[in-house]
């Protein structure tokens, strides 16, 4: 029941407007009546109303002052205006203050209630919005581990929009942040026997990444940590630390340096792995993880395939190994070049983007200008393979050892040729997927929504279905079909609704629960943005 307030001067009118109707078959209960605005006011918390029937001119303290003060006291209780006179300045006011009617006494019933039920719809439509709030809050919540994964996985690959505030998503999703802090990547490679990486045993590889995620999560240290895996073999940490007090850079590294030490020694003992670690330079901008994340893989890839477990610091290779490469290369550029290579490039393009980066007289340029350009463009692809649930594995049918095969190649057009059939094989790949396995995928979920519409379906269900990440499938499915899947999903329960509206014995909640909808004025506000009529408008059409 909504509660209701009549405040006049007047006890006749009070009493007209009290006994005018049935407030009970309005969900309306009157909670008291009172002859100023004063005294409406001095009881305003015990009645607790929601509408308030005022009069305009009233003694000791009229309508207006009175609605004055309870829009910055309770911003939320919707005020109907009645007056004797038809007066600009009376309305005028009202208009200012937010009033949501004003009639003219004397007024019939039909006149009052019909000012009375447009607030009702209103306070309904705003009950269902926060209900959806609600809703959404707790789905969020839910989904919280998701997500911060997903803002890791873009933060550290690049991907997040170049207009996007990371500081404020960073937290919305309830991940910590001191106001002062230090970041830096660690990337980690498990160097496991090849006769073990190729065993079909799941329950070792998620055992082997459980006891990997626990020894992380539970390391005692100074630093947040938040780790990812990458791949089967490969796991990125972001490790930030409170910089309230600054310290010493030699402070500063040796901390990080005592995490992987104890990271390297916990695996070896609980897993007896050996692992070998990239460790990134220092930021103070969350916003550069991707050039750390970039930094550690280039570290860790001077010496990934060597034996035994090694910890390389980014620093401690910059100046032999990018001093001729990132003064001329961004990284971030390069990246999007790749990426337009395998989405819609074609051979051309490929020998321009090597011809532009790794030309034949290329001779002049070091070779560890040529190793960290092939690594680049090696990591690039991976990460573009990796964004489309593919590998090189899947491509190659073998491991792809890449820095072996550079230091086997002699000569610049050995690694240019590898790289053009590299970058080629990939695009034809990628290419022959859209066209044949993007179709079955969008089929599949346009199936699963003709058969399930009527029950409450979420993205999960669709990446489960599918086997594709959440992020993934909606740009799949958006790119076939030009519309979001629950645009899709919202368009085809609206068209069930339509036709079951048709029949004369349908009733309209019984329509919003058959498509899939536990509220109804949620339904009826998707139906009208639909089809710009309301259930009951389209019923009676």
């Amino acid at each position: 029941m909504y509660k209701m307030l009549i405040v006049d001067d007047n006890p006749r009118h009070r009493r007209n407007a009290a006994n005018i109707t049935n407030w009970d078959a309005l969900e309306i209960s009157i909670v008291g009546e009172y002859a100023n605005g004063k005294l409406a006011l001095d009881n305003i918390d015990t009645s607790n109303p929601d509408i308030i029937l005022a009069d305009v001119s009233m003694p000791v303290m009229d309508g207006i002052e009175m609605a004055r003060l309870l829009k910055e006291s309770h911003p939320n209780i919707k005020i109907i205006f009645m007056s004797c006179y038809d007066e600009f300045e009376y309305v005028r006011s009202a208009i200012d203050l937010d009033a949501y009617g004003y009639i003219l006494k004397p007024f019939k019933a039909e006149e009052l209630i019909r000012v009375i039920k447009k607030v009702l719809n209103i306070y309904k439509v705003e009950d269902a919005l926060q209900k959806e709030r609600e809703e959404m809050a707790q789905y969020i919540n839910q989904s919280l581990p998701l997500l911060q994964e997903q803002f890791l996985r873009e933060l550290l690959y690049g991907t997040c929009s170049a207009n996007e505030d990371i500081l404020k998503r960073w937290r919305f999703l309830k991940m910590e942040l001191p106001q002062n802090y230090k970041v830096r990547v660690i990337v980690f490679h498990l160097n496991i026997d090849p006769a073990e990486q190729t065993r079909d045993d799941m329950d070792y590889k998620y055992l082997t990444s459980y006891t990997i995620k626990r020894i992380i999560d539970n390391m005692s240290c100074n630093c947040k940590l938040y780790s990812l895996q990458s791949s089967s073999m490969e796991y990125s940490i972001i490790a930030i630390k409170d910089d309230a007090v600054p310290e010493s850079p030699e402070k500063d590294s040796n901390d990080f340096w005592n995490i992987v030490v104890k990271l390297k020694e916990d695996i070896k003992a609980k897993l007896n792995i050996d692992i070998v670690i990239g460790i990134s330079n220092t930021s103070d901008n969350i916003r550069d993880i991707y050039i750390l994340n970039q930094q550690a893989l280039s570290a860790l890839n001077t010496k990934v395939y060597t034996n035994g477990s090694q910890m390389i610091l980014y620093q401690e290779i910059e100046d032999a190994q990018n001093a001729s490469f990132e003064e001329k290369v961004n990284l971030q550029e390069l990246f999007m070049e790749v990426k337009q290579l395998l989405s819609r490039g074609g051979t051309g393009d490929i020998l321009k983007f090597i011809d532009k980066y790794l030309s034949e007289d290329t001779i002049l340029q070091s070779d560890n200008y040529i190793k960290s350009l092939s690594f680049s463009i090696v990591n690039s692809i991976q990460i573009i393979l990796m964004e489309n649930d593919e590998s090189f594995d899947n491509i190659f049918n073998e491991k792809l050892i890449v820095w072996n095969k550079l230091d086997n190649f002699n000569t610049i057009k050995d690694v240019r040729n590898w790289l053009f059939n590299l970058i080629n094989t990939c695009r034809q790949y990628l290419s022959n997927k859209d066209t044949q396995g993007y179709g079955l995928v969008v089929q599949k979920i346009k199936d699963y929504i003709h058969n399930h519409y009527h029950e409450r379906i979420t993205l999960d269900d669709f990446a489960r279905l599918t086997n594709y990440s959440g992020t993934h499938l909606t740009n799949v499915f958006r790119e076939a079909t030009g519309k979001t899947v629950f645009d899709y999903l919202i368009d085809y329960r609206m068209e069930k609704a339509k036709e079951m509206l048709k029949s004369r014995s349908s009733k309209i909640y019984l329509v919003a629960e058959q498509v899939g909808y536990t509220n109804i004025s949620h339904f009826c506000l998707q139906f009208k943005k639909h089809t710009g009529l309301s259930p009951t408008e389209f019923k009676n059409s």
